[in-house]
């Protein structure tokens, strides 16, 4: 068996490496004799290739590589250079660690990132190949840098825009939920020894709140029954076209799903092109990047167009979700042979375009989710409180 070990010497300087042994404990033993400390040893066999790392690991990966590179230090020593540097126990060291392992054996570094398809994507992978082919590495390792960084700060961006209108929602449910649970039956009891009729619409809400308070179990199955049924039907490619077509309908996500997506084309192709992959090949790739059933068809269209010797921008027209600024630019790139470039200027647009729709529409869904609640509240209060301006009339 073969183990990946993280050790350290007897002056305290951390030390990477692999070791052949029958067992854990031989590993350790053997180390030992080697005065080494071991602080995490595992085995080759039970590292889980299927295993999946953080966005910021994975840059940080990259970067150090990229650098390590750009200063001309050989592959196998930058990545003993970059364990260094990664946290301890982290997916991505004993990643590093495996691959240094299969380099010095003779395989290439495109072949070994593969063994790892969710961390290392298609595109990742195949950017390293060109990478290869072409004696630039550290060129595909920048553009692929490039890329995971504009594509992580776009997804932190939403994640953070949606943070404080999340918070605000989550904080409405619980005041819902306290009505509902506990305030409103409280004032059912109180209204009761009256024996005056209480108005329609309060015992209206009253009723609503009883029944969500008996069974809400009931309504929480519905819930998670539906979500369950969509999730399965959107996975459908009958379902998936239908659900991307009502995103694409929506009246103001809608345009901000289509420019997210544009974005990641674009930027997508741009890099690809510019590390010198044919356009075609760019393509296949900038397939399984979209995730949107109507831009693969129409891109599945273009590769075909391209097999036959027709151009890239008559199978783009087709898509209505397209803009026709893109089609032209993508025809005029095509025609002056400066394609990369036009494409990478429309990625800058589309990406700094999603960015600026991002903040206009938080800054908007926050003051009217607070408007919505609060009418909401207000309504629950004046249907509670109502009768209390005919309290005369209920104690006689």
């Amino acid at each position: 068996m073969v183990f990946n070990y993280e050790a350290f010497t007897r002056e305290g300087e951390k030390v990477f490496g692999s070791i052949h042994a029958e067992s854990q404990n031989e590993a350790e033993r053997l180390l030992y004799q080697q005065n080494l400390i071991v602080s995490h040893l595992i085995s080759v066999n039970k590292i889980n290739k299927n295993k999946a790392a953080k966005a910021e690991d994975l840059i940080v990966f990259t970067r150090l590589i990229a650098t390590a590179l750009e200063a001309h230090i050989p592959l196998v020593k930058a990545l003993e250079i970059i364990m260094g540097e990664l946290p301890s126990k982290s997916t991505m060291l004993f990643i590093a660690l495996s691959l240094v392992e299969e380099l010095k054996v003779g395989k290439s570094l495109s072949e070994v990132l593969s063994i790892y398809p969710n961390v290392f994507s298609h595109f990742y992978v195949n950017m390293v190949k060109a990478g290869e082919k072409s004696g630039r590495l550290e060129k595909a390792f920048q553009f692929v840098l490039r890329y995971l960084q504009r594509h992580y700060e776009l997804e932190k961006k939403v994640s953070l825009a949606l943070l404080y209108p999340s918070f605000i929602l989550s904080f409405a449910f619980l005041v819902l939920g306290f009505f509902v649970l506990f305030l409103i039956p409280r004032f059912e009891e109180s209204y009761s020894h009256f024996g005056a009729k209480i108005p329609e619409f309060t015992m209206g809400l009253i009723h609503v709140a009883v029944w969500l308070k008996n069974y809400f179990w009931v309504l929480l199955i519905l819930i998670i029954g539906g979500l369950y049924f969509l999730s399965n039907w959107i996975k459908k490619p009958h379902g998936k076209k239908v659900f991307e077509n009502f995103l694409f309908s929506l009246p103001i996500m809608g345009k901000l799903y289509q420019k997210n997506i544009l974005a990641r084309l674009t930027r997508t192709l741009s890099i690809l092109l510019m590390n010198g992959i044919t356009l075609k090949e760019s393509l296949e790739l900038a397939e399984g990047v979209v995730n949107n059933s109507i831009f693969e068809t129409s891109i599945g269209r273009a590769i075909g167009d391209l097999s036959e010797g027709k151009g890239f921008a008559p199978a783009l027209k087709a898509n209505p979700y397209i803009p026709p600024m893109l089609v032209q630019m993508v025809s005029m790139g095509e025609e002056s042979g400066n394609l990369p470039q036009l494409l990478d200027n429309l990625s800058d647009f589309y990406e700094k375009d999603v960015s600026v729709s991002i903040e206009k529409i938080t800054s908007l869904l926050t003051p009217v989710m607070i408007v919505i609640i609060g009418v909401i509240i207000g309504i629950i209060v004046i249907a509670l409180f109502l009768p209390i301006f005919n309290i005369s009339e209920m104690v006689q």
